[in-house]
């Protein structure tokens, strides 16, 4: 070759590099142009410049009540200035996402085209089609929309090797290695287990070349340089681990990240377990469910596996083992069908000391470029095997063709090549839910906020209801606005907190108020607890399963004393509650609720302050989430408190004398921290199965569950069931009432239901302490049982016949049996949800009473005992107020209503370590919908109405409802009442005349046309004409209205299904009787004694009588019971716990439900004393100046989230940091000082520090790097010999290869390996050159099978079986077995040494 010749083959293959660049730009912008997607932080191409200027400083004192930046420094360099930049040249924000991701292909590409050229491929077009197979593979194309942060060093890993395979053989030693570490620091910080996988394949390079004065300098200096680069994040991230909150434990856990990790999804590239779960990934889900894409890949790896098994290929071992460990690295915890010999154990320490690697496929560039090389290696091998034939040819016909078949297999593989990268050719890349502009109304209300702050010097607001992530009507940017918009503070519950368990728990009580519609005093206190000002109602979410429904939110905040409606932004959303089609007819939109609201609605709370002083505390048994409730019993006023779990055993001396309420809240749990909303189990009995594999069952501000109140079975060993919809591995919806014990507490309203989606057979079973001899066993299937559900009885004795047990009924199922410690009810037919309401077991009486935590003796006994009910505020019915707030209307459809916990009464257990005296006793109670209601409300009234069936338990939608006169209630029937009726009777015979009914169309219920009227002399049918019906003079005292036939409404859900409803009378009106419409009174009435539940505690028993007016009661609001009878006067009402435990127990009645029990109260301040008093404030990024407290003040309580990193000072002296309330950061202050109380953010100046001298550090590299391109520069060390790829010995390939599969896949996996070890050596002495494509093909056969049975697939994910595994790993161990092999010199073969920057052709 001339000199020319070898002067411009480099230019030449780098002009289709460059061209190569141009074309991945260009499909970088044809990914939904125009629009902005959710990629990584919105706030970088929403506002760049002031995230930037946040991640200067550790804590962030903004966002969700105060927090550490996660991570935030990580986007300093490079890819925070990328945007920064982009904004200051006005560069439009969707073009600077699409210049980044070009950008980021673009690296990918060059950098793995040109790896490919320097490890010896001469073929131009095999190192272009290798670099495009790299910039489009799978792990890019699922997470460069979603998270390119993560697709970065993707793009970064083959240069950090380049530098290092260049430094091996020529030039300085130095400068390769300084600038494979520049390579390494630009990767950036965003993610540590992102940014480390770039490491591995550099040092397997160095560690499988031949020792020498080159690699010794290249393995002091790669290490040394690599430091100086990455110092500027690894500082940070450090500090950032020191002072974080567990926020790891409560986000994907390792069972989640690893399910997805086959040995064949490792080598697809389909590891990454966000686009199983997540069909907004639209590139990564397409390529889980496209049988086509798994075909391509098949493909393209069959290819690369052979390509690394080539005996031509001199760095079999390096590559062989990059594949190896990447492979190890991937599937590490991988728990399937088949596994490796330590999985288990690994899957347990990426939820331990492993955590931050849990994300396992962040590891896959360390197994795709080897096998991308081997992409390079066949297709560069299949170059050179045609033109060798075709010099071979005999004539030029036989040379034409050979050309042909050449083109035509080159052709082919760049098809399958571009054909893997099908989503990305039709713009797929970007995730659902692009966004044209975030709406303007936004920024109002941004602004809004901070006019407040500026006037008032407080803002701090949160966003509600909370949601996993921003999605809305208008778009997902998956960060909310208010993170770019807003200069005040502001919170929101989305599903990946980073903040202290305690202030998620905290939120977690406000979103259940709000998704229950449950507003009182209590919420609203809440609120001001936190230093919440400003609630920002978000009528624009996206409507999902876990997110509650408007009407309910607003209704919360409308029933919360001291929380009003401030402002409002953007347009009426919502919409009519029915429409009437052409068709005929009313459909009722989402059963009624449904109203028109604002975008946004901003709600202020009275006397929120951000700081505030207390000279008074309380020291509270529960968790922050109960305060809402402990406030609504009285037994907790406004002053701060610290929890038990944040308290020492000995209290300092200003707690020493703070009264000690005992609760029983922070109930045990398990909770599925993928749901805000209705996400945790039934309280948990000790010795429960957990069912989620997260590292922690809840967000636990008591590591010990020393103060977690758990439940106990009474009367039987265990009670199990095979799943349950209460489980916290349930799919959606978390319905705690659907729990085993469901099935024993002898509510027929309740039940046990089988998990969603539950596959094998389901099965319920109660083990016995002693065994009994039933004779039988009565089932009662469950509201939602199927028609068809077949049970079974299973015994010591053996299996009963079977029983069809559908919904509501009731079957004896008889027994011979002499004896049995278990029963247990089983399904006949697998794969199907099953539902019991009751399992009566005769001699068996089971109770769950839930169990107290005991408080330290030291403590004394406590001044109050709360005990509370676990119901639920969504009885059906909910208040809907339209925009303009003049009309009210109660709307109640029955598939709303939430079963609750405790559907039958209370059932506790004090456990004290002292004895206690109590001169206070509270029981507050709940009416419900029943005809023993009915009577009490219409006690002494003239007239009477009962209901053949209620749809609800809710008392608003009870008979009453059809004579209270107002047309905003309807009584509702049960949907399923074959003759739903009402019967009105009333004082003395009266002459009826005509009859009107009303019911709303709003209203979720269908109005009758036809009745038969019955009366003690006859009965009549009559037409109703406009819900009006002349009568022919009736007299009598008592008419039955039977409803006939009715109109033809439909509940049509947002969901787009349809559901029946009941009939509905919204105003019955009788001419002719006097007494109707219903008055109630609203004077308080003192009913008789035992109208309320009878109480027991201890040995003393209670009757208790109500205290409420007609009006409360027939509204279902919250109502006193006052013992009653001998001894429950107040001066004899005297109660003495002792020491040990006392059971508390409280049946529900027909007319009402238990609520709450308290015993004693908390002492009353001294007059004047400070509970909550605000004091000034001023804010700094990391620091905070509180105004003088007054001198009586011992606490002063700032309302943002505790952390260990911040430190008081007052007068000189520092103050005691104390967590409030459970995760807020409070300070106890030192005697006898006095002045404003300074606080500092310590770690804040060590962050910064490090962040500078890591700037430092990266320059002194740069310098390096500036130094080593000059002459002298380059001429360092130039002179070293160059190095070459160690030898190893084919008996230590072997097992190597037997090793490495074993490590994947087991004993199995290892005998695999050994039996494709035998076949490899037979075949190289029967057929030599012919094993790498022979021994690749098996993966073509795994791979075929995702297509068969794609993600989704209704047979099942092939994921889930053994033998694609198996077969998979037939060439990964004869790719470790060819490291062995000595290479085969070829014609047309060129040294490694001779080959780098050499270009001969395409």
């Amino acid at each position: 070759m001339s000199a020319a010749g070898v002067a411009t083959a480099p230019s030449g293959f780098g002009l289709r590099v460059l061209a190569g660049c141009a074309l991945l730009v260009g499909l970088a912008f044809i990914q939904d142009p125009g629009l902005l997607v959710a990629d990584t932080k919105f706030d970088l191409v929403a506002a760049p410049g002031d995230f930037l200027a946040r991640a200067l400083h550790l804590w962030d004192g903004e966002g969700a009540l105060g927090q550490l930046q996660n991570q935030a420094y990580g986007y300093l360099w490079p890819m925070g200035g990328f945007f920064w930049l982009g904004a200051v040249a006005s560069v439009p924000g969707w073009v600077v996402q699409r210049l980044w991701w070009g950008l980021v292909l673009a690296v990918a590409f060059s950098g793995t085209a040109r790896l490919t050229r320097a490890l010896g491929v001469r073929s131009d077009l095999a190192c272009l089609v290798a670099g495009m197979a790299f910039a489009l593979s799978p792990r890019v194309l699922s997470t460069m929309g979603p998270i390119s942060s993560e697709t970065w060093p993707v793009a970064l890993a083959p240069w950090v090797l380049l530098r290092l395979v260049t430094g091996s053989e020529r030039g300085s030693p130095r400068r390769a290695a300084a600038l494979s570490a520049l390579a390494v620091s630009l990767v950036g910080g965003v993610n540590a287990a992102a940014s480390f996988a770039v490491i591995p394949l550099g040092a397997l390079w160095l560690l499988t070349r031949t020792p020498g004065p080159r690699r010794r300098s290249l393995m002091l200096w790669w290490p040394t340089f690599t430091l100086l680069g990455t110092l500027w994040w690894l500082v940070p991230l450090a500090l950032m681990g020191s002072y974080s909150p567990p926020f790891l434990d409560y986000i994907e856990s390792a069972s989640v990240t690893t399910f997805p990790t086959t040995l064949v999804d490792a080598l697809r590239g389909t590891s990454n377990w966000v686009p199983y779960v997540e069909p907004g990934a639209r590139a990564g889900r397409d390529l889980l469910t496209t049988s086509y894409l798994a075909l391509n890949s098949a493909v393209v790896l069959a290819l690369g596996l052979a390509g690394l098994m080539l005996r031509s290929n001199p760095h079999r071992r390096f590559l062989g083992l990059g594949l190896l460990v990447g492979l190890l690295m991937v599937t590490a915890g991988h728990l399937g069908a088949v596994q490796g010999w330590f999985a288990p154990t690994l899957q347990v320490q990426l939820d331990g000391v492993l955590s931050p690697l849990r994300n396992v496929h962040k590891f896959d560039p360390v197994l795709r470029l080897p096998l991308v090389i081997g992409l390079a290696l066949s297709l560069d091998a299949l170059v050179r095997a045609g033109r060798r034939e075709a010099d071979r040819a005999p004539d030029p016909r036989t040379r034409r063709l050979v050309r042909l078949n050449t083109a035509t297999a080159l052709a082919v593989t760049v098809a399958v090549v571009a054909g893997a990268a099908a989503p990305a050719l039709a713009g797929r890349i970007a995730p659902a839910g692009a966004v044209l502009e975030v709406p303007p109304y936004w920024s109002e209300a941004a602004d809004w906020l901070d006019e407040q702050e500026e006037a008032s010097g407080d803002a701090t607001a949160l966003l509600v209801p909370g949601s996993n992530f921003a999605r809305y009507l208008w778009g997902a940017p998956d960060d909310e606005p208010m993170q770019w918009l807003a200069d005040s503070r502001w919170a929101v519950r989305n599903v990946v907190p980073l903040v202290p368990p305690g202030s998620i728990r905290s939120l977690d009580g406000i979103e259940a108020r709000l998704s229950q519609g449950h507003g009182s005093p209590g919420l609203a206190a809440a609120l001001r607890r936190a230093g919440l000002r400003y609630l920002v109602v978000r009528g624009d979410l996206e409507r999902t399963d876990g997110a509650p429904d408007p009407v309910l939110v607003r209704q919360a905040l409308r029933d919360s004393p001291g929380v009003s409606p401030v402002a409002g932004f953007g347009p009426l959303l919502g919409g009519v509650a029915h429409l009437e089609p052409d068709t005929g007819g009313r459909v009722s939109v989402a059963g009624g609720w449904q109203t028109t609201y604002r975008a946004i609605e901003v709600w202020e709370v009275a006397a929120a302050a951000p700081v505030v002083e207390a000279d008074v505390t309380a020291v509270v048994a529960a968790g922050p989430e109960d305060l809402a409730d402990l406030a609504d019993t009285s037994a907790l006023d406004d002053r701060p408190v610290v929890l038990a779990a944040d308290a020492p055993v000995e209290l300092p001396a200003q707690l020493a004398s703070a009264p000690v309420v005992l609760t029983d809240g922070l109930r045990a749990r398990e909770r599925s921290f993928a749901r805000i909303h209705d996400g945790s189990s039934a309280v948990l009995v000790e010795g429960d199965v957990r069912r989620t594999g997260n590292p922690v069952r809840d967000y636990l501000i008591d590591t010990e569950d020393r103060w977690s109140t758990t439940a106990r079975l009474v009367g039987a060993r265990s009670l199990s069931a095979s799943s349950s919809a209460s489980d916290a591995d349930s799919l959606g919806f978390l319905e705690r009432g659907a729990s085993p014990w469901a099935a024993l507490d002898g509510a027929n309203d309740s039940a046990w239901v089988s998990r969603p989606g539950f596959t094998g057979t389901a099965w319920w079973r109660l083990d016995l302490d002693t065994p009994v001899a039933p004779s039988t066993v009565r089932l009662v299937g469950g509201p939602t049982a199927a028609a068809d559900q077949r049970l079974v009885v299973r015994t010591d004795a053996g299996t009963s016949q079977p029983v069809a047990v559908g919904p509501g009924e009731s079957r004896t199922v008889p027994l011979d049996v002499a004896g049995t410690s278990f029963v247990e009810v089983r399904s006949l037919d697998a794969d199907r949800d099953i539902s019991i309401a009751e399992v009566r077991i005769p001699g068996v009486q089971v109770r769950r009473p839930l169990v107290l935590p005991l408080l330290p003796e030291a403590w004394g006994p406590p001044d109050a005992v709360v005990l509370r009910a676990d119901k639920d505020r969504r009885t059906g019915c909910v208040e809907v107020e339209d925009l303009a707030a003049e009309r009210t209307e109660v709307r109640c459809v029955a598939r709303r209503v939430v079963q609750a916990e405790e559907p039958t009464g209370l059932d506790r257990v004090v456990r004290l370590a002292g004895p206690a005296d109590f001169s206070e006793l509270s029981v507050r109670v709940r009416p419900r919908a029943s005809n023993a209601l009915e009577a009490l409300v219409l006690e002494g009234r003239a007239v009477g109405v009962q209901a053949s069936s209620t749809a609800v338990p809710d008392p608003r939608a009870s008979a009453l409802a059809a004579l209270d006169g107002d047309l905003g209630t309807t009584w509702v029937a049960d949907p399923d009442d074959p003759s739903p009726s009402l019967q009105v009777s009333w004082l003395g015979r009266e002459r009826v005349t005509s009859l009107r009914l009303r019911t709303d169309a709003d209203a979720a219920a269908a109005a009758p046309t036809r009745l038969r009227l019955t009366w003690d002399e006859g009965s009549l049918d009559v037409d109703l004409d406009d819900g009006r019906a002349r009568l022919p003079g009736i007299r009598t005292d008592a008419l039955r209205l039977e409803v006939l036939e009715s109109e033809n409404v439909t509940d049509l859900g947002f969901d787009g299904v349809a559901h029946p409803v009941g009939v509905g009378i919204g105003e019955l009106r009788l001419g002719g009787v006097p007494y109707e419409p219903l008055r109630l009174s609203s004077d308080q009435r003192r009913y008789a004694c035992g109208t309320g539940p009878t109480l027991r505690i201890g040995r003393t028993t209670w009757r208790t009588r109500l205290m409420a007016s007609p009006a409360q009661l027939a509204a279902g609001a919250s109502t006193e019971a006052v013992p009653c009878g001998a001894g429950a006067g107040p001066s004899l009402r005297r109660l003495r716990l002792p020491a040990g435990e006392t059971e508390v127990r409280v049946q529900d009645t027909a007319a009402v439900e238990i609520e709450s029990v308290v015993l004693g109260a908390m002492p009353t301040p001294a007059p004047g004393a400070a509970s909550d008093a605000p004091l000034a404030l001023t804010r700094e990024p990391a620091a905070r100046v509180v105004a003088a407290p007054s001198t009586d003040a011992v606490l002063v309580v700032s309302r943002e989230n505790a952390n260990p990193g911040w430190q008081g000072e007052q007068d000189g002296q520092p103050a005691e940091p104390v967590v409030v309330d459970g995760w807020q950061q409070g300070w106890l202050l030192p005697a006898d000082a006095q002045g404003p109380l300074a606080l500092r953010f310590g770690p804040d100046r060590v962050y910064r520090l490090g962040l500078l001298a890591g700037a430092l550090t990266l320059l002194g590299l740069l310098v390096v790097v500036g130094v080593s391109l000059s002459p002298r520069g380059r001429a360092t060390g130039a002179a070293l010999p160059p190095l070459a790829a160690r030898e190893v010995r084919p008996a230590t390939a072997a097992v190597t290869a037997v090793l490495g599969a074993g490590l994947l896949a087991g004993w199995w996996g290892a005998l695999v390996a050994g039996a494709t070890v035998g076949l490899v050596a037979l075949l190289r002495r029967r057929a030599p050159g012919g094993e790498p494509w022979l021994f690749a093909a098996p993966v073509l056969a795994a791979t075929a099978a995702y297509a068969a049975r794609p993600w989704g697939d209704p047979d099942g994910w092939a994921g889930t079986l053994a033998w694609p595994v198996y077969l998979a790993l037939v060439p990964v161990a004869a790719v470790l077995l060819s490291a062995g092999a000595r290479p085969r010199r070829r014609s047309g073969w060129t040294a490694f040494r001779r080959s780098v920057g050499r270009s001969t052709s395409r």
